[in-house]
C-alpha cells in the first residue's frame, strides 16, 4: 500500500433491541499505514459531493455487503489519470447502455466530465463514474424541449409546457434531482404563456431561453439570473421560426443566437449586451438550404454553418455584410438529419451519420466512429470526455484521451 492510499473497515455496533435506524456505523482508516476509527455520521458530514459520499446509498446509509468487510481506495491520481482532451488520440474505453424507457434524444456533458440523457420526458444524470444518478422529471411529465448544465452541479430542464409562466423551466440539482426553482416569465410585469425551446448560459450567471408566445406565435428570449431565478431581461426575436441554439462569446460580451431548422429559413444574430445592440443579423433568404447548425469560433472571427448535406460555410463573425464562403464535402449520403458542429481546444468537429471528425484549420485530421452502432443522433464535450449518443440504439460512447 503506498501513502496516501485508504483501507476502509466497516463493523455495526448494534445495542440490544435497537432497531437498524440507530445502530452506531463505524469506519476504520488506514492511511499510509496509519490507523484511524471514525463514524458514518463524521464521514457524511462532508456532503454527497465530498470524497467519501459515493459510500453512502440514498437514505445516508452505508453501503455494505457481507462478503466485503474492506475497501480499497488508492488517491494515487496518476494510476487512474486520464490526459488532457485531444482530438486526436481520443479512445473509447467504454460505452452506456440506457434504460428502456423513452427515446433517447439528446446528450449533453457538464464541466467535470459527468453528463445526461433526454429521453421524451425525462433526464437521466451520470457522474463520473458513468452510474445513473438520478432521473430528472418536469411537471406533470412533460416532454423535455432542451436541458442545459449550468454548473458542475446543477441542470436546466425545460419542458413543452404551453404555460411557462407557471414553470416550463426548471433549475435541478444533478445529484439530488431536487428542484431549486422554476423561472418564470414576466412582460411589463405580467406573467405570459409560451412555450420554451433551447436553452443556454452566458457570463454573469445569465440563462437564455427561446419562446414561442402561446396566442400570435411570436418569438421571444427571455434572460434570469441562474442564482435567484429572476427574469432580467426579454428580449424581442422576430425570425421565421424560434432560436434552436444559443452560444456566449466571452470576448465580446455577446450572445449568439441562431435559428436552424428544416422548413423555415436560417439566421444567426448577435446580440451585444454592452449596448444593448444586435451587432450582427444576417438570414439566408434565398431558402436555397437547409442548414442543420451554426457555432462562432472568436479565435478564427469566423461563424461556420453546416448543411443537410455536411457542407460547411464560413462567414466573417465581424461584418454586417457577410456572405458564406462554402467548401464542399466528402460524403456520398445527400442527406442527414443531424448534423452538428462543436469547437473545442482549437479543432472544429462536425457530426455526420455514424462520424465526428476533428481537426484545424477546417481540415480534418482525424475521425470518431464505432462500429455497428449506426448513426449518432447527438455529441457534447465537457471536462476530459466526449460523448456520443447513438440513434436507432440507446446507447452513448465515452470518448477519453489516454495518458502519453
Amino acid at each position: 500500500m503506498t501513502v496516501g492510499s485508504l483501507m476502509l473497515e466497516y463493523f455495526y455496533e448494534k445495542d440490544q433491541g435497537l432497531r437498524m435506524e440507530s445502530q452506531k456505523d463505524r469506519v476504520k482508516l488506514n492511511v499510509g499505514g496509519n490507523k484511524f476509527e471514525t463514524t458514518a455520521t463524521t464521514l457524511a458530514s462532508g456532503g454527497r459531493n465530498s470524497f467519501f459520499g459515493s459510500m453512502f446509498n440514498d437514505d445516508w446509509s452505508l453501503y455494505s455487503d457481507g462478503s466485503i468487510t474492506e475497501l480499497f481506495i488508492d488517491r494515487n491520481p496518476e494510476l487512474s489519470k486520464w490526459g488532457p482532451f485531444d482530438n486526436n488520440r481520443l479512445r473509447l474505453p467504454e460505452y452506456i447502455t440506457g434504460t428502456t424507457t423513452g427515446k433517447a434524444e439528446k446528450i449533453r456533458a457538464s464541466p467535470n466530465s459527468w453528463c445526461c440523457v433526454v429521453r421524451d420526458n425525462i433526464v437521466n444524470v451520470y457522474n463520473w463514474m458513468l452510474e445513473e444518478q438520478t432521473t430528472i422529471t418536469t411537471r406533470d411529465y412533460r416532454r423535455v424541449n432542451d436541458v442545459c448544465w449550468v454548473d458542475s452541479n446543477n441542470i436546466a430542464v425545460c419542458s413543452s409546457d404551453k404555460y411557462l409562466a407557471s414553470g416550463g423551466i426548471g433549475l435541478f440539482s444533478a445529484s439530488t434531482r431536487e428542484l431549486k426553482y422554476n423561472f418564470q416569465v414576466k412582460d411589463e410585469d405580467q406573467l405570459k404563456d409560451y412555450t420554451a425551446g433551447a436553452l443556454g448560459v452566458g457570463s454573469d450567471y445569465k440563462l437564455f431561453s427561446s419562446f414561442t408566445e402561446s396566442t400570435n406565435k411570436k418569438n421571444w428570449i427571455g434572460v434570469w439570473d441562474q442564482i435567484t431565478g429572476k427574469q432580467t431581461d426579454f428580449l424581442p426575436y422576430w425570425p421565421d421560426s424560434e432560436a434552436t441554439k444559443f452560444q456566449w462569446l466571452d470576448s465580446s460580451n455577446c450572445l449568439m443566437v441562431a435559428s436552424c431548422q428544416s422548413r423555415s429559413k436560417c439566421s444567426i444574430n448577435l446580440f451585444d449586451f454592452r449596448e444593448n445592440t444586435v451587432a450582427l443579423s444576417w438570414s439566408d433568404a434565398m431558402y436555397q438550404r437547409i442548414y442543420k447548425d451554426a457555432i462562432a469560433i472568436e479565435e478564427r472571427n469566423s461563424i461556420c454553418v453546416v448543411d443537410s448535406n455536411n457542407k460547411l460555410g464560413f462567414m466573417d463573425l465581424r461584418s454586417t455584410t457577410s456572405s458564406i464562403e462554402w467548401r464542399s464535402s466528402t460524403r456520398d449520403n445527400p442527406f442527414y438529419l443531424y448534423p452538428k458542429l462543436a469547437f473545442h481546444e482549437g479543432q472544429l468537429l462536425s457530426l455526420f451519420c455514424d462520424t465526428i471528425s476533428c481537426g484545424s484549420n477546417w481540415v480534418p485530421t482525424s475521425q470518431l466512429q464505432r462500429s455497428h452502432c449506426g448513426w449518432i443522433r447527438d455529441f457534447s464535450i465537457g471536462g476530459d470526455r466526449l460523448f456520443a449518443l447513438h440513434r436507432y440504439k440507446d446507447t452513448f460512447d465515452v470518448w477519453e484521451t489516454p495518458r502519453p
